[in-house]
């Protein structure tokens, strides 16, 4: 084969490899799976004002329904929780979701102490690369039984 042809070949490839990319983010948009910055505020549940310094998290919204993510909350050390894990699910209207994720929380000594359980509600700015939601915030003791709620607020960025 003539190297002028091998070279076009090439040119070809690449330029469907960059379309292909370019049709793939264009679906992507309104979409909630992808990796994304979090920037989560902890807020009264009844007047929706603050109570407590925002914080950072990184959540994975798999193409599966399923996600994980991690954030460590003000006043609190990695030591203390397990990363996140849950389900999420398309709702009604464009760019519309909900979340539910579990994860676990340990004693100074390392116990089992319970569990966070977050429910919340999404919505996909729409230039489908920013997020924003209102998560219930429920605390569990290590028995199961349930403690107390809190409410938060989040927006987020897409990861490219």
């Amino acid at each position: 084969m003539r190297k002028s042809t091998i070279l076009g070949l090439l040119l070809a490839a690449s330029a469907l490899g960059s379309s292909a990319s370019a049709i793939a983010d264009d679906e992507a948009r309104g979409q909630l799976y992808g990796v994304w910055r979090i920037t989560r505020t902890p807020i009264n549940c009844q007047t929706g004002l603050p109570v407590a310094p925002p914080f950072h998290a990184i959540m994975i919204f798999h193409e599966d329904g399923t996600l994980t993510g991690y954030g460590v909350p003000p006043g609190s050390s990695p030591a203390l929780q397990s990363p996140e894990f849950g389900l999420w699910n398309r709702e009604r209207g464009h760019g519309n979701y909900s979340f539910t994720d579990l994860s676990n929380t340990y004693d100074a000594g390392g116990a089992f102490a319970g569990t966070t359980e977050l429910t919340a509600q999404v919505q996909i700015g729409t230039d489908g690369d920013t997020l924003t939601h209102e998560t219930k915030i429920d605390i569990f003791d290590g028995n199961g039984a349930f403690l107390l709620s809190h409410c938060g607020r989040a927006t987020g960025t897409r990861f490219r």
